[in-house]
């Protein structure tokens, strides 16, 4: 439990800080300190002992800085140059790029507008994989599923 919640505290940290580091408007190379007391609020707040945040903007590095401490309870600080275990965030980052990557071939490969199917077809579409899934399992133990109707 506690690797878990030390991966979920720095997956928020990484979707945080890159939110962050792509709205920010460009700033003097001098003047970082209002991302550097953003930075060490939300690590107090989550509870990240420690964090190495780039900026990168036209293709040259523009901010770069460690914060923190690289292990709870250690004194090794963190620097740019500190890795740090990506856990499975890699992996959720690499399935959305894909799926972005498709969207936008079959965008460009068809001419057509994106179009925003909602929540409610995702919510729906969930429900009917999860409702077909619980039907093969009952049929394999001998029962049905009896779907309620809702009015």
């Amino acid at each position: 439990m506690k690797m878990r919640s030390c991966g979920l505290r720095m997956a928020l940290a990484v979707v945080f800080l890159f939110g962050f580091a792509t709205t920010c408007p460009a700033q003097e190379k001098s003047d970082w300190s209002p991302l550097d007391a953003s930075i060490n609020s939300s690590m107090k707040e989550w509870k990240v002992p420690g964090a190495a945040v780039t900026i990168v903007k036209d293709q040259s590095i523009v901010y770069m800085k460690g914060f923190g401490v690289r292990e709870m309870g250690k004194s090794d600080p963190v620097t740019p140059d500190t890795l740090f275990q990506a856990a499975s965030v890699s992996k959720a980052i690499t399935a959305m790029a894909r799926k972005l990557a498709c969207l936008f071939y079959r965008l460009v490969k068809h001419g057509q507008q994106y179009v925003d199917k909602g929540t409610e077809y995702y919510e729906a579409r969930y429900r009917e994989q999860q409702v077909l899934a619980l039907t093969k399992r009952a049929k394999k133990l001998g029962l049905q599923v009896v779907i309620p109707q809702v009015a």
